[in-house]
């Protein structure tokens, strides 16, 4: 548990630092491909592909909750938080939230009889 609460305020203190240098840039698109051994996405925004490495301390979230990466899959829409180091964008934090279907935005909003 002390490894959790430690990794998880080491990855917050690099995101504040991150901010405070000006460094972190934000990017959204869909996932085209995902290496999970590697921990690399390849990612489709602003007409072109994005390559990215996770480094251990990224922060993942599905639905607003803390994620493994394997709940990550290609054509999942992401915004992702990430610093460029070099020749490498590292991710800091990638978010995504599974689409509700028609039905459930819908739900308790009946449409008039015709």
């Amino acid at each position: 548990m002390f490894a959790t609460l430690f990794r998880r305020d080491t990855a917050t203190a690099m995101l504040h630092e991150d901010i405070e240098k000006s460094r972190l840039q934000f990017i959204e698109g869909t996932l085209q491909r995902i290496d999970y051994s590697h921990r690399e996405v390849l990612l489709i925004a602003e007409g072109r592909a994005w390559q990215f490495k996770l480094g251990p301390d990224c922060l993942l979230f599905f639905d607003d909750l803390r994620a493994i990466l394997r709940c990550f899959h290609p054509l999942d829409h992401v915004h992702i938080l990430f610093v460029d180091v070099g020749q490498e964008c590292l991710v800091r934090s990638m978010c995504a939230w599974e689409k509700r279907s028609a039905c459930a935005c819908n739900e308790g909003s009946e449409e008039p009889a015709s």
